[in-house]
């Protein structure tokens, strides 16, 4: 037979409440509860059952089915008896249900820890108040912060990695113990001095475990030279993976299998013999990672485009026969919408291309260009036109992105006068 669900279910398991009663608010419930009978003195520790005064105390508590869940218990103030005992009066303490002076439980608090470390600020907001907990973003990142562990003596192998306050603009550094498997410190700043500062503050650090930036490959060589530098196994299969895609994308007509109406795969094409790419040392792969990228995205755009204009060209042939659009979408695997806009189209339409954001580098490139080619080319001056002009990026970005040679020439004539 089924049974009841207990009342007491609802509580945190703890001796020190009992359930008074359950009461539904909108689409919220409350739970009441008293608290314990005597307490001891935080000063003496003697116990105490003579109550000074009485209170309730809120506090939000794990959801029900997605509805919020408040616990309000009644505790109380007790007088301390000790003559000499310092403290006369104080409040219910409740260990294992609530910090001091806590909003919350523990276990609402180890929830949001974890959504926390999971998702950060923002995304960690909206998770949490659309399952029944709300909280603030500053109030995951205060949790995250608060459950770091203090480095110890022992801490030898460690992880250091960067993690966002607000994703795409503002991020920190996380510092991880991998022999422990536990977070020792959490840095606002994500910059080389930051880590530089933590690393002298911890010479005993023998390994870090980091990913290829920059930053943090300075900061180890600078103040740590002794200590062994390794790259995370995520990165390293992370870099594999983005560069087999690059790699892949420019043989994409030939990694595609043909099918027959029927069904079943059709013959084979001849596949030409490609001559195996020649890996260029780090430094000159640096220098021109940017122009093969931009050779990589042009190849994938004329690919995109070829095979677009060849299903747009079955696509008419398709319809030309009478055929309904709904059929013709499911025999060549389409998406409907598409080929309703292509029905009213004599020729395949260009790609639409995203447009640029308010204050982002490439709303400033005609001007920049404009002004590069006038000869003004003090870099630095230039950044305080374009910021006038509403520019909200930094100075690597917009002379990476709008000027011809990049951050390198624009670095270089930035030192000179105009």
């Amino acid at each position: 037979m089924p049974k009841s669900f207990p009342g007491h279910e609802l509580l945190p398991r703890s001796l020190l409440l009992s359930l008074t009663d359950v009461q539904q608010s909108g689409a919220d419930w409350i739970v009441m509860a008293d608290g314990p009978s005597h307490a001891a003195c935080p000063g003496c520790g003697r116990a105490s059952r003579s109550r000074h005064s009485a209170y309730t105390r809120t506090l939000r508590d794990l959801p029900a089915l997605g509805a919020t869940v408040s616990l309000r218990i009644r505790v109380a103030r007790w007088r301390c008896a000790a003559p000499a005992c310092a403290i006369r009066s104080f409040a219910d303490r409740l260990p294992q249900i609530a910090e001091f002076r806590g909003r919350r439980t523990c276990r609402a608090n180890v929830v949001a820890r974890l959504i926390g470390y999971a998702l950060g600020g923002r995304p960690g907001e909206r998770l949490a108040r659309r399952i029944g907990l709300p909280v603030s973003n500053d109030t995951l990142l205060r949790v995250v912060k608060r459950g770091a562990q203090p480095v110890s003596a022992e801490a030898r192998v460690i992880g250091i990695d960067e993690w966002a306050k607000r994703k795409g603009h503002t991020y920190g550094t996380i510092v991880i113990d991998l022999e422990r498997h536990t977070v020792i410190d959490v840095l606002d700043q994500h910059s080389t001095e930051a880590v530089e500062q933590w690393l002298v503050a911890h010479p005993d650090i023998q390994m870090i475990c980091r990913d290829r930036n920059g930053r943090y490959a300075k900061a180890a060589r600078t103040a740590a030279p002794a200590a062994r530098q390794t790259t995370d196994r995520f990165h390293l299969v992370q870099n594999l993976r983005e560069t087999i895609e690059r790699e892949l994308a420019l043989h994409r007509a030939y990694l595609r299998v043909q099918v027959t109406p029927d069904g079943l795969p059709a013959d084979p094409r001849p596949i030409p013999v490609l001559e195996p790419p020649v890996c260029p040392p780090v430094a000159r792969e640096r220098q021109l990672l940017r122009a093969r990228r931009l050779a990589i995205q042009t190849e994938n755009n004329r690919q995109l485009r070829q095979r677009d204009q060849h299903l747009f060209d079955t696509f008419k042939a398709l319809q030309a026969t009478g055929r309904p659009v709904a059929g013709i979408a499911q025999e060549l695997g389409c998406n409907r919408r598409r080929l309703d806009k292509w029905a009213k189209q004599s020729q395949l339409p260009a790609r639409q291309k995203k447009h640029p954001s308010p204050g982002s580098a490439e709303t400033f490139r005609e001007y920049l260009r404009q002004r590069w080619d006038a000869g003004y080319r003090n870099g630095r001056l230039l950044l305080d036109e374009v910021r006038a002009r509403g520019y909200k990026g930094t100075y690597r970005r917009s002379a990476r992105s709008c000027l011809p040679g990049g951050k390198a020439t624009w670095t270089s004539n930035a030192r000179r006068t105009p």
